[in-house]
C-alpha cells in the first residue's frame, strides 16, 4: 500500500468540507434544539417550583383557616351550651315560681274555704243552739231573750277558731 499524497489531500479536503457542511446543516440546528429544550426544561422547573411554593402557601392558609374554623366552632358550641344552661335556669326558676304561686293560691283557697266552713258551722251551731235553747227555754224566755242569748253565744264562739 502506497500512500498517495494527492488522494490524501483530497480526502482531507472532502472530509473537512463534509464536516463543515454537517456543522452548518446539522450541528447548529441540533445545538439550537438542545438549547431550546434546556430553556423549556428550566421554565418548567421554575413553574413547578412556583406552583410548589403556591401549594405550600395555600396549604398553610387552609390549615390556618381550619384552625380558625375549629376555634369558631368551639366558641359556638360554648355559647350554645351557655345559652342552654341559662334557658334551663330560667325555666327552672319560672317553674319554681309557678309552683310557689300555685301553692300560695291553694293555701289561700284552703284558708278561704276553712273560714267559710267555720262561718257556716258557727251559723249552724248558733241555729242548733238556738233551737236547743228555745226548746229548753221555750216556755221561760221570750223571743227577744232568745235572740240576745244567741248573739252572746255567737260572740263567745266567734273569736275561737
Amino acid at each position: 500500500m502506497e500512500l498517495n499524497v494527492s488522494e490524501l489531500i483530497w480526502s482531507i479536503i472532502n472530509f473537512l468540507a463534509f464536516f463543515g457542511a454537517l456543522v452548518f446543516v446539522l450541528w447548529k440546528p441540533v445545538l439550537k434544539l438542545l438549547a431550546d429544550r434546556q430553556h423549556e426544561i428550566e421554565n418548567n422547573l421554575s413553574r413547578a417550583e412556583a406552583a410548589q411554593r403556591e401549594a405550600l402557601a395555600l396549604r398553610d392558609r387552609y390549615q390556618q383557616e381550619i384552625g380558625t374554623a375549629q376555634q369558631q366552632a368551639a366558641e359556638i358550641v360554648n355559647r350554645a351550651v351557655a345559652a342552654a344552661e341559662k334557658t334551663r335556669q330560667e325555666e327552672l326558676a319560672r317553674a319554681q315560681k309557678e309552683a310557689e304561686d300555685l301553692l300560695n293560691r291553694a293555701r289561700e283557697t284552703i284558708e278561704r274555704e276553712k273560714d267559710e266552713a267555720i262561718a257556716a258551722l258557727r251559723g249552724e251551731v248558733a241555729d242548733l243552739a238556738l233551737a236547743v235553747a228555745s226548746r229548753v227555754l221555750e216556755r221561760n224566755l221570750t223571743g227577744e231573750d232568745q235572740r240576745r242569748l244567741a248573739d252572746e253565744f255567737l260572740q263567745q264562739v266567734g273569736p275561737q277558731q
